[in-house]
C-alpha cells in the first residue's frame, strides 16, 4: 500500500487579504496549487474581515490575525501563539517587504526551516528619503533578512535592488557566466533570486543542501 505524503504546510505573511496586486496573484497562486501536496495558510495583520478571506477558507487555507506589528514584543508573542496553535510550517513566506526582517527572525527562531523573504516593489525613492530614525530601522530589517531569510525572492530587478541591495546583480551575473545552465542562481546568505522574475510564472525551487527539494510555485500556478 502506497503511504500518504505529508502535505508541506506554507505561511504567508501579509499586511490583509485585500485586493491589492500582492494579494491577487497570491489568490491565483492559492486556485492553482495542487491541495493534495500544499497547505496554504495566511497570517495577516488586521482583525478586520477583508475581500479574499471567505475564497481563502473555502480553498482550505486559514486566516491567522497576529495583531501589533507596530510593538515587537506584542508581535513576537503574538507570532509565537499563532504557530503554536496551527503546528509546525515547513514554509515561511513574507511579503511585508522590510518587516519581513523581524518575521522571519521569529520564523527561523520557531524552527521553521524555509524562510522566504519576497520583495514586490522598488521602495527605493522613498528609503532615499527616510529620517534618521527610519534609516536605522531600514538597516537592521535588511541586516536580519540576510541572517535569517533562506531564499530572496522579488518582482523585478528594481524590487530586488530595494530590499537585498545592488550586490545581487553581480552575483547573478557571475553565476550566469559560471552555471549557465542551472536555473537557480545562488547569492551570498544563501539567497537564491530566480531570473526571469518568479510573478511571469516561472519556476521556483526551494533549496535544501544545495539539491532541489520541492516546489510550490510552478508555470501552471499563476496566471498575471
Amino acid at each position: 500500500m502506497k503511504r500518504a505524503t505529508r502535505r508541506i504546510r506554507i505561511l504567508h505573511i501579509v499586511g490583509g487579504m485585500g485586493r491589492g496586486g500582492v494579494e491577487t496573484w497570491l489568490m491565483h497562486v492559492l486556485r492553482h496549487a495542487d491541495r493534495e501536496r500544499f497547505q496554504m495558510d495566511f497570517l495577516v495583520h488586521t482583525a478586520q474581515p477583508c475581500p479574499y478571506d471567505e475564497e481563502v477558507r473555502a480553498l482550505g487555507g486559514n486566516i491567522i490575525p497576529c495583531l501589533d506589528p507596530a510593538r515587537p514584543w506584542s508581535y513576537a508573542r503574538n507570532f509565537r501563539r499563532a504557530l503554536a496553535a496551527q503546528g509546525r510550517y515547513d514554509i515561511v513566506h513574507s511579503h511585508v517587504h522590510n518587516y519581513s526582517g523581524y518575521v522571519l527572525r521569529l520564523a527561523r527562531r520557531a524552527g521553521v526551516p524555509v524562510r522566504i523573504a519576497h520583495s514586490h516593489l522598488d521602495s527605493t525613492p522613498g528609503d532615499a528619503a527616510a529620517n534618521a530614525r527610519r534609516r536605522l530601522y531600514l538597516a537592521l530589517a535588511r541586516r536580519w533578512i540576510r541572517r535569517h531569510a533562506t531564499t530572496g525572492l522579488a518582482a523585478s530587478g528594481k524590487a530586488a535592488d530595494a530590499l537585498f541591495g545592488p550586490a545581487w546583480r553581480r552575483e547573478v551575473n557571475n553565476a550566469e557566466a559560471t552555471h549557465a545552465q542551472e536555473d537557480t542562481i545562488r547569492l551570498p546568505g544563501a539567497f537564491l533570486i530566480r531570473s526571469p522574475v518568479m510573478e511571469a510564472g516561472e519556476r521556483v525551487f526551494f533549496e535544501r543542501c544545495g539539491k532541489p527539494a520541492f516546489s510550490y510555485l510552478s508555470d501552471n500556478s499563476a496566471h498575471v
